[in-house]
């Protein structure tokens, strides 16, 4: 089953970034995001089932955050053109996955490890505005406020936010949005950044030519990135200038809130570096293609998976790692997947499990490495 055409457009948008620029290598054109099209594979022909173990059988330790102290989950905003897939809170894991052959909010209760759907409406198709939940993606949680991109008329994307167990339509159309201390900046159709001022439905124009993609709040500034360089944004007083962090950057970029992560060329080929949020201290951190997308970060490691877009058959396709934040050492194997672009996910209420989806299906995996646990959906 292909997820929703939205999600397919910005798919087509972003991979158009990323290969716009073919003079540097032909390395990016198989590339895939998790928002590209999938399809909707049964348990039956599902092969990782194979190699893992059932959800009932494995129960993650989870620690209390309160609300107000929850982190702001960086990682998983790049997952997608734009928002996440899945947000870690208190009492429950939003994530979004193929449910009766459409993609649908989903919910994962910690205190009962049991999966249902976000709208509790028996005959409810989960897929029209009048469903709580209905085609909601792009999910974003800050200072206690959960919001998410919601496709309406002609499918274009409007902002919802969490109120009384409905995502209520705030303001839009957009073409991206991320979630401020004082509103939502958000990309247009006419390739400019604006704010809607929360409680307002009237777009705030910041600049007027903004052709970037993935933008992500790290204190002051809104960062952002095309296939070339990395710039950000001063949302402080009435000027707003785009300013270059990092050039001749391949691809695009990811951060943990302390580093920015990016590609660039290391004895002709594609290399994974990190620096300040300043730009400055730049360090190779890995000596091989890894897409800064598909990174994810605790205090100590940062996660990764790999794959062969060249072949297929590669018995490396699908290893999930772990490396150290210090850089020290060698990188670690947690877990062999043998699925094309397994994306690994770390949960702050979580001290010893990580959430990898591959193939449309959800896992439970130990930090330490181990088997893949599937998360069984109802």
């Amino acid at each position: 089953m292909k997820k929703n055409t939205i999600l397919y457009l910005f798919s087509t948008i972003f991979i158009f970034f990323l290969t716009a620029c073919s003079d540097k290598s032909n390395w990016k054109d198989d590339f895939r995001l998790e928002a590209d099209d999938k399809e909707n594979i049964s348990s039956e022909d599902n092969l990782l089932l194979n190699n893992s173990e059932t959800s009932d059988v494995y129960k993650p330790t989870w620690i209390d955050i309160a609300p107000e102290d929850m982190p702001y989950q960086y990682a998983n905003m790049f997952k997608s053109v734009s928002g996440a897939f899945v947000i870690d809170l208190t009492e429950k894991i939003l994530f979004e996955a193929t449910y009766q052959g459409k993609p649908t909010l989903m919910e994962y209760k910690k205190d009962f490890g049991h999966i249902e759907t976000f709208c509790k409406l028996a005959t409810c198709s989960h897929n029209t505005d009048e469903c709580v939940a209905g085609n909601v993606y792009q999910l974003d949680y800050r200072n206690q406020i959960l919001c998410a991109g919601r496709t309406q008329k002609d499918a274009d994307i409007w902002i919802s936010q969490l109120k009384n167990g409905r995502f209520e339509f705030v303001a839009g159309p957009v073409n991206s949005f991320v979630q401020g201390d004082d509103g939502y900046y958000c990309t247009t159709k006419d390739a400019s950044l604006v704010r809607f001022k929360f409680g307002s439905d009237k777009p705030q124009l910041l600049v007027e030519k903004f052709q970037y993609i993935k933008p992500v709040i790290l204190g002051n500034y809104l960062y952002a990135a095309n296939e070339v360089e990395v710039v950000r944004v001063d949302l402080r007083g009435s000027v707003y200038n785009v300013e270059t962090v990092i050039s001749d950057v391949i691809s695009c970029y990811s951060t943990d809130g302390n580093h920015l992560y990016y590609l660039k060329m290391e004895s002709e080929k594609p290399a994974l570096y990190r620096c300040d949020l300043e730009g400055n201290n730049q360090e190779l951190v890995l000596n091989k293609l890894i897409f800064p997308t598909y990174l994810s970060y605790d205090d100590t490691y940062i996660y990764y998976s790999t794959t062969n877009s060249n072949n297929s058959e590669d018995p490396t396709n699908g290893d999930i790692y772990r490396f150290s934040k210090d850089l020290s050492g060698e990188p670690e194997l947690l877990c062999k997947t043998y699925a094309n672009y397994p994306v690994v996910y770390v949960l702050p209420t979580s001290p010893d499990t990580l959430l990898v989806e591959a193939n449309n299906f959800y896992y439970f995996l130990p930090k330490t490495g181990g088997e893949l646990i599937e998360l069984v959906l109802p």
